[in-house]
């Protein structure tokens, strides 16, 4: 089943509804990713959205760039206290705004109480991941649930090799370990995939997406992050070593520039895909051995 995964650049979203200023029956969207009003304890924090293409957007009462496909990007400095932030799209005779409100704390981040502690469980053993599964980066907590790496998909077959309350230590490479929530695994005889080597790639429009599929030759546990500057979603693949000669890349494309690679490791293959406007959804699923990425 399909995954819907949102990568975002801060700790914390809601989708906020606009309030909408009509002209001639029309209306002008403006969605971003923040919440209407939150604590933070870092100074600089960034505000990206979404309007209608060709429309102007101001945050603070300063113009910022707006993509062609509507998408944009601000970052900037609060002061201490309540930060009111207000994002207004202007098109034509239509226009729409809404405020934030966040509160930027100079003290220290207060550290939820932690109960009883619990004992780490040396293990071995092979689960596969359910849907809505998240990688954490550490065995950590707080309100939020801990540090997410990302959401992956289900079917992913992991070794587990701790145990630690509700939480499994993975081994998905040879240096790499990640945490993820036992209720998101099903225990089984799943097994891992050895090393395998990747092979040709295909790039295309479909419509509402562009998808870019790669032949890996099995199931692999992956992460994800997209970087605003240059505006590029980069996939780590574990277990994956690069043996890809042919990219068939149909053109035109939508929200793909052009697609790249690199194996920074020797068991880690990196899928670069550089992007004409910020993304606002990436699919990954698995199929037949290929794995397949929608970005939307």
């Amino acid at each position: 089943m399909n995954v819907l995964l949102k990568s975002i650049a801060v700790s914390l979203t809601a989708l906020l509804s606009a309030g909408i200023s009509y002209a001639q029956g029309q209306s002008l969207k403006l969605d971003f990713e923040w919440g209407t009003r939150d604590t933070t304890y870092t100074k600089s924090k960034m505000i990206i959205g979404s309007t209608e293409p060709g429309a102007e957007v101001f945050v603070r009462g300063e113009k910022v760039k707006v993509y062609k496909t509507g998408s944009f990007g601000w970052q900037g400095d609060l002061s201490a206290g309540n930060n009111i932030i207000i994002v207004k799209a202007v098109k034509g005779a239509l226009s729409v705004s809404d405020t934030l409100n966040i509160f930027y704390s100079l003290g220290q981040r207060p550290v939820p109480p932690q109960g009883d502690i619990p004992v780490r469980k040396d293990t071995s053993c092979h689960v596969t991941t359910l849907e809505g599964a998240f990688f954490n980066y550490s065995d950590g907590d707080d309100r939020l649930g801990g540090a997410k790496v990302c959401f992956v998909c289900e079917g992913i077959p992991l070794e587990v090799v701790q145990k630690y309350g509700d939480l499994y230590k993975v081994k998905v490479s040879d240096n790499h370990y990640f945490h993820i929530p036992a209720e998101y695994t099903s225990e089984g005889s799943a097994t891992v995939s050895g090393n395998t080597n990747s092979g040709s790639w295909s790039v295309e429009d479909k419509g509402d997406f562009d998808r870019v599929s790669i032949s890996l030759g099995g199931v692999h546990p992956y992460t994800f992050k997209q970087s605003l500057d240059p505006l590029t979603l980069n996939i780590d693949i574990y277990g994956v070593q690069c043996n890809s000669n042919w990219i068939t890349q149909h053109l035109p494309l939508g929200m793909i520039k052009y697609v790249d690679f690199e194996q920074p490791e020797y068991d880690v293959f990196r899928v670069k895909i550089a992007l004409n406007g910020y993304s606002w959804g990436t699919r990954i699923k698995y199929a037949g051995g290929n794995m397949i990425i929608d970005v939307m």
